[in-house]
Order: structure tokens, then sequence, then C-alpha cells
């Protein structure tokens, strides 16, 4: 069923609607921690200067430190940060599964490395810091040629201004209606003559193709689902209108939904995010910038005060150019006033709100130490005190985040050719998504502690009685520990031999072994022989020269 274009722009104003409380909020935390998007609920002119409000710089050097530090903890372009598995252990195992997987895994960070997606994936964390929401799109390039399968990938941040959005029952957000401007011209280009409404032609016309035009591009699941094959049958809708007009100007599909949209935490019975460090923050940011002009205006008034005049006691004007002359009729005529103003309180109070700023957006635990280098047991404990911190923060970022990038990508570029054809294991089964980032990796690290602890003991043990250190082993399936370590630590799945290669190595070594075993035993008989060999000559001479006495009596 086809889309109602003044349906859809209806639910986009009740949307926008909804949305206008969160985006005064936003305008508010942009002023002071992101200027250069501080055009939110205002117009801004291309060029402008947006620092206006801005006195103090804490917040705003918070805000990129901790965005920094999310994009190498989260989605570092030097490491390879997920891996795939399959639910089913067993075919983890199969040698054909590994193989698939990694490679795929290889082509999919490949394709995220040669695209724009570290590049926009900052704007996001930024937009999570300050916004607690944000919304990346996510895409195939156009093919630059024919005979070429898969164009690339291409994603675009979203700002905040320019988006509403909207929740399925489980939560998670399923419709995205953009609004943005194009020019008359654009229009005419992306969708033909022939769908843009009057006004638009006359735009052309009468000499206008640059004037701008709103546009709204609605995605959202169709309400009969998926139904067949095509653009127009897809799970997910894509309407472009013109808003104006409430004018259908292209309806097609996504098989899947083509927006990541994060947040940072979120209340009950709410859409957009809230409690983002800077909203937290955002009280003693006010305070701290206030706190500053006023400090600037007390050390004005200090280096250049005000002055107090005896009535008739200068003759002539006053001159307070350097060296410059006055000439006073009555002793101390002309007097500084002393404000009263207290720079060390104001400093303090300054230093204290800096310092809780900062560890709202966890300054301590992201800034390194200068000086010296840190160990790696310090990294380690940096990277453990950020993983408890932002727990629950990472596990919204990865369900709503990570997860909706990677089965986005692979569907993409699965769909596109890609990759290498799925085998008949991975077909009947569903592939999970693990994640090796440094804050990953800290997560599982317990297990690596954990065990390393554990053969410690043993190890002690052993000193004492190294037949109870033996029994304890007893306890232990060693060969799946050491495939567990094997996995968090990173090592490659070729480095790995599959469980029957395992097995067949270690028959053979058996085999070897018994054979080894077999041929010592007849050495051993042979030696024997020989040995015995020199006695029953003996023997043998013994008994016949007795016999040869008897016969001789």
């Amino acid at each position: 069923m086809p889309a109602d274009a003044a349906q859809l722009c209806t639910r986009y104003d009740r949307l926008l609607a909804r949305a206008q409380t969160y985006r005064n909020h936003c305008q508010d935390l942009a002023d002071y921690v992101m200027p250069g998007r501080n055009t939110i609920t205002r117009q801004g002119v291309e060029g402008e200067k947006r620092m206006q409000r801005v006195y103090d710089s804490t917040a705003i050097e918070a805000r990129k430190l901790l965005s920094a530090s999310m994009q190498g903890a989260l989605t570092n372009n030097a490491l390879r940060w997920f891996s795939l598995k399959t639910r089913n252990a067993e075919s983890n195992d199969a040698w054909e599964v590994q193989s698939w997987l990694e490679d795929t895994e290889e082509r999919m960070s490949l394709a995220l490395r040669q695209s724009n997606f570290y590049a926009e994936t900052i704007l996001c964390y930024d937009d999570l810091a300050t916004f607690s929401t944000a919304a990346l799109l996510m895409e195939e390039r156009e093919k630059p040629a024919q005979g070429i399968p898969f164009g690339g990938l291409r994603f675009r941040a979203l700002p905040i201004q320019e988006y509403v959005i909207d929740e399925a029952a489980d939560g998670m957000v399923d419709t995205l209606i953009r609004s943005f401007e194009m020019s008359a011209r654009q229009l005419v280009q992306q969708f033909g003559e022939d769908k843009v409404s009057d006004a638009i032609k006359g735009m052309i016309s009468g000499g206008r193709p640059d004037e701008r035009v709103r546009v709204l591009h609605c995605v959202m699941p169709r309400a009969e689902g998926r139904t067949q094959y095509g653009a127009s049958g897809m799970a997910f809708a894509s309407c472009y209108l013109e808003a104006a007009h409430k004018r259908m100007l292209l309806e097609s599909g996504f098989p899947e939904f083509p927006y990541a949209v994060p947040r940072w935490s979120k209340l009950a019975g709410e859409v957009w995010g809230s409690d983002s460090p800077a909203m937290i923050a955002l009280a003693d940011i006010k305070t701290l910038n206030q706190a500053d002009m006023l400090t600037l205006q007390s050390g004005e008034l200090a280096i250049r005060p005000p002055y107090a005049q005896l009535v008739d006691g200068i003759v002539g004007d006053i001159d307070l150019r350097p060296n410059g002359i006055t000439v006073e009729e009555v002793p101390n005529a002309l007097r500084p006033l002393e404000t009263g103003g207290k720079f060390d309180v104001a400093q303090l109070l300054m230093e204290n709100r800096r310092a809780r700023i900062q560890r709202i957006f966890y300054w301590e635990q992201l800034q390194l130490t200068e000086g010296r280098t840190m160990t790696a047991t310090e990294v380690e404990r940096r990277w453990e005190i950020m993983r408890r911190i932002l727990g629950p923060t990472l596990g919204r970022l990865e369900s709503e985040f990570l997860n909706r990038v990677i089965e986005r990508v692979f569907a993409l570029m699965l769909r596109a050719g890609a990759l290498l054809p799925v085998p008949d294991a991975v077909l009947e089964d569903d592939i999970d998504i693990e994640y090796e980032g440094p804050l990953a990796k800290s997560q599982k690290a317990q297990r690596v502690a954990g065990w390393e602890a554990t053969l410690q003991q043993i190890a002690a043990l052993a000193g004492v009685s190294p037949e109870a250190a033996v029994t304890t082993l007893d306890n232990f399936d060693l060969d799946d520990a050491a495939r567990d370590q094997s996995q968090i630590v990173g090592l490659p799945a070729s480095y790995l031999r599959s469980v029957q290669e395992r097995d067949a190595v270690r028959a053979q070594r058996g085999q070897m072994q018994r054979q080894q075993q077999e041929m010592a035993m007849m050495s051993q008989v042979a030696e024997s022989a020989g040995k015995a060999a020199p006695a029953l000559t003996a023997v043998s001479q013994a008994a016949s020269v007795g016999q040869q006495g008897q016969q001789a009596a």
C-alpha cells in the first residue's frame, strides 16, 4: 500500500513537537560544550563566530577527550575491534567455518577503513557525550563502473537538529524522519521534473534554481512488513516528500533499518537520550563560565580601576596615559577606588568547578600520566576502571550502535557479492558478534587473570606435593581452557588447529610412541638374546662333552 504524503507530514509535525523541549536543552548544551554545533533552535550563518557565551573551555576539552577515548576504545581503526562467531560452538571449530568467518572479518574491516566510517563516528561520539543521542546513516556508495559488484560504504552522522525519531515496542529506534533543504535545481536533478510540484517548476523557469526547499526523508517499518522483493516491498519504507506541498517525490525501501541511533542513557517512557556527561555537568559548566566572566570583569577593574575626584580638586583635564601629568589643586584629589574583589576566593571556586566537570567527563581515568611511560599493568588498570564506569553505557552502545553497524555492513556486502560464498554450516546457524576493542578485552581479561591465578596456585601446590598438583589438574579441561585463552588474547584462527586435526595429531603421536615402544622391546629382546647366546653355546658344548664321556665309558 503506497504511503500517504499528508499523513507522513502530520506524523513528522507530531514527533517534532514532542522533541521541541529536548532540542531547547540541546541548544543550551551546544552553546557551552560544542559551540560549533549551536544552531539547533536558531538560524546560523556559515563562518560566524560561535564562542560568544564561552569564557572557559574546560567542558569543551573534556568532551573532546572523552569522544576520542571512546573512538579508541570501541572502534579503533588501528585494531580489528570485532569478530564473528557462530552460535554453535562445534561449528566454530570447523576449519571451513573458521576460515570463512576470518575472511569475512578481514573484508568488512577493510571496507570500513576504506570508507569515511571513522571520520563520521567521532561526530557520533561527540553527540553522545553532549546530547546523549546520535544518528549514523549507513549505505552503499554508487558503483564507480559497470561490472563492479560493490561500490564501497558511505556513512553520514546527522546533526541533532535534522531528525526526529520513534521507537518500536522493544525500545529500539525503528523510525527516523530527516528534515533538510535542497535547491530547486537539485530536486529536479535527483527526482525528475515530473515528480516535483508546480512551485518547483516555477522556480526553475523563473530564474530561481538555487532557492532552497524543505524536504522530508521518512524511514519507517511498513505496517504489513516485507511482502515482496523490490524497493516498494521491503521491510522499511523510504519516502522523500516536499514538506511545503506535502507531495511524494519518491517511495522506495530498505531491507533493514539503515540508521544506527545510539543513546548514552535513557529514561523510561522517553525516546531521546538523557544523562549524558554534558547534561549532568551543565549547571557546573554554566556557573564556571559565569564565574570566569565575573573574574575577568574584576580583573579589568583591578588593572584599570575607577577613580574618585574631589570637586574642584583637579586643574585642567585628567591624563591617565603613561607618563601623563595631572595637576592637583588639593592633595589626593584623585585616587583609585578599591573594588574589594577577592581573586583568591574566585580562583578556588573556579578550580573546584573545573575539577567537578572533569570528573563527570572521566578526565582522571582518560588522562595519561605525564613525565613517564605507563606500564602495561597501569594501562590495563585504566581500562578496567573505565570499563566499570562505562559498563551500562557500553552495553547500550553495543546493542544500539555497534551491532547495528556490523549487521548493516554485513548485509550490504553479502547482497553485493563482496563476501565469499557462505558455508552450509553457517547457513544453518546464527552469527554472533564479539567485540575486541580495549574495553571489550578488559571485560574478558578477568577470565585470563583468573586462569593465571589458578595455575599459579597449582604450581605452588606442586612444590609441596607433585602428586596432589597432578590430581588437581584433573578437574580442568585444559584443551578448552587453552582455546578460550587464545581467543581472548586475539590469536588468529589460522594459529589454532581444528579439534579433528588436533585429535589426528595426537593419534599419530600415540601411534609413533607405540611403535617406538615396540621397537625398544624388540631391541631389548634381541640384546638379551645376544647376551644369552654364549652361555647357551657353553651349555651345549658341555652337554656334548658329557655325552661323549658316557659313550667312551
